[in-house]
């Protein structure tokens, strides 16, 4: 009995089909894809051959079936290509073309016996990879077509969207509260639990950083993760954050910037509770896009050619903003004005820097103002596009400089969005 299998399709993606003919391509593709989504080699080679020799005409059949590949892509646009084989320099330039245009890419092999040259390629470089062995196998199959999981359009709000926590529990309590919400707390120890609503069906978003430098990581986490398993909340992962799924995961991280405080936290908590706080850090997207792509949060921001994308330049940007690499007097990495330069549609809500005050440049905020350094915690409301704070009860930390200003970041050279678009991840 052949077994049913379900191919998840990202909704933005780069779908590779690779098989001869016979194996039932086309049949898949009819099924599954529009016209308007698919580009072939076939197409193009029918009109080279006509003024190329064969092995010309199949190389040039194949760069302008990237060509317009590339196009659609770089549009936003779910794209299908049909090829009936991949030599290794040929995966290599379409696993290329994906990190460019920060798309998952996605691998379907026609790989039957009765194949004259039985295709050997390997999945390596694709984020998901399926291989069809038989008719009968690829009559069982379903393409079910997925959001990535930064693809919240559907959701519009309204939004309570809260900057760096680190560890501030009493502060984040506070600010609930003034912003309408009730809080109630059940058990004690592990068993602690909190339920968190607001009367008017409001969500809180939270930038990231929930832990490190303050005095209470451990309920911070907690209160976040109710919420967010509640549906309450939603929560994008600050680079502290990631830092601790990496602790949490055994692999090699230095124990400072306030990871040794959390990590103290947490050493009286089960193994059982902390397997459920790396899951949970796991599944924390690098940004959403919300609100029919009106609004997007990220930690540290996000330049629009990244909007609701996926790759490590994407991450990367999402946790750390954007660095030259050089550091400034106070040993503090100096980035780049992404935000000053900004003229993207959506309202980007980020935090990751801390400031004296909401920082607005163009469709931009920051809402990082230091509450562990004896700032304010605040929230960005949406879509009123009001800040609410609440002043830190101690200077929990010495963040070691002054605050930040929009002086402190270096200017974006010209036509640096066209550079990003370039970028491999």
């Amino acid at each position: 009995m052949v077994k049913k299998m379900k191919i998840e399709i990202p909704k933005l993606s780069l779908v590779v089909l690779i098989g001869a003919s016979g194996t039932g391509k086309s049949t898949f593709l009819k099924k599954y894809f529009r016209d308007s989504e698919i580009v072939t080699s076939d197409d193009f080679h029918r009109w080279m051959v006509d003024h190329l020799t064969n092995r010309s005409a199949s190389k040039a059949a194949f760069e302008a079936m990237c060509y317009a590949a590339e196009k659609r892509l770089a549009a936003g646009k779910l794209t299908v290509i049909d090829t009936p084989s991949m030599k290794e320099e040929e995966r290599k330039q379409l696993i290329s073309m994906a990190q460019r245009h920060h798309v998952i890419l996605v691998g379907i092999l026609f790989d039957f016996p009765l194949q004259k040259e039985k295709s050997r390629i390997k999945g390596e470089g694709f984020h998901y990879f399926h291989t069809f062995m038989s008719l009968e196998e690829m009559g069982q199959a379903t393409v079910e077509r997925i959001p990535l999981i930064v693809d919240r359009t559907e959701e519009e709000g309204p939004f309570d969207i809260i900057g760096d926590i680190h560890g501030c529990f009493q502060e984040l309590s506070l600010l609930l509260k003034k912003l309408g919400y009730q809080i109630k707390q059940y058990g004690v120890g592990e068993e602690t639990s909190f339920r968190v609503k607001h009367p008017e069906g409001r969500k809180v978003i939270f930038l990231g950083d929930l832990v490190d430098r303050g005095p209470d990581s451990l309920r911070v986490l907690q209160l976040v993760m109710d919420m967010v398993a509640t549906g309450d909340a939603r929560c994008v992962m600050g680079n502290h954050d990631d830092r601790l799924l990496r602790k949490l995961k055994g692999q090699k991280t230095q124990m400072k910037f306030g990871l040794e405080q959390t990590w103290e936290q947490l050493k009286d908590r089960s193994p059982a509770w902390m397997e459920k706080l790396k899951s949970f850090l796991e599944q924390l997207p690098h940004h959403y896009v919300l609100d029919r792509g009106r609004l997007v949060v990220a930690h540290a921001g996000l330049i629009e050619p990244f909007h609701g994308r996926h790759s490590r330049a994407v991450r990367s940007f999402a946790l750390y903003g954007d660095p030259t690499g050089e550091l400034d007097q106070y040993g503090f990495p100096i980035r780049r004005n992404w935000a000053g330069h900004y003229t993207g549609k959506a309202m980007v809500v980020y935090g990751h820097t801390p400031v004296e005050e909401p920082l607005f440049q163009n469709r931009t905020v920051n809402i990082d103002t230091g509450c562990v350094f004896g700032g304010y915690l605040t929230a960005f409301r949406y879509p009123e596009h009001s800040c609410i704070s609440v002043s830190s009860l101690e200077d929990y930390a010495d963040l070691g400089r002054p605050f930040f200003t929009k002086n402190d970041f270096h200017a974006y050279p010209p036509n640096m969005s066209r550079i990003y678009r370039k970028r491999k991840s």
